[in-house]
């Protein structure tokens, strides 16, 4: 009978790792974002290889929540310079948003 109960606990243990765990971030996806229409078309049209200045990577964090799946965009510089790094001081570089709301229009 103990086994019984130390199997069922053992069970009951690795169900609410896999539910916290789904609580926590999944990996973000990287992207490339620029601050004008012509900077991100020269990305594409080069088939990424190009990175005009001013553009810069950023992550979108998926985040399993209560009310939904929400998104975290994080435009930070991550350390890109002196710039990005006053940039990210004075500016928020982390947004919230639900992740139904990142869909292609």
């Amino acid at each position: 009978m103990q086994r019984f109960h130390l199997l069922t606990l053992s069970a009951i243990v690795a169900a609410s790792f896999v539910s916290v765990e789904s609580a926590l971030a999944a990996d973000p996806t990287q992207i490339q974002i620029c601050p004008s229409r012509e900077k991100i078309e020269q990305i594409i049209q080069s088939g990424g290889n190009l990175t005009p200045d001013g553009c810069r990577m950023a992550r979108i964090t998926r985040v399993n929540s209560p009310a939904g799946a929400i998104c975290q965009l994080d435009l930070g510089q991550g350390g890109q310079g002196l710039v990005g790094s006053l940039r990210d001081a004075v500016s928020d570089a982390q947004w919230w948003t639900s992740c139904a709301n990142l869909g292609v229009p």
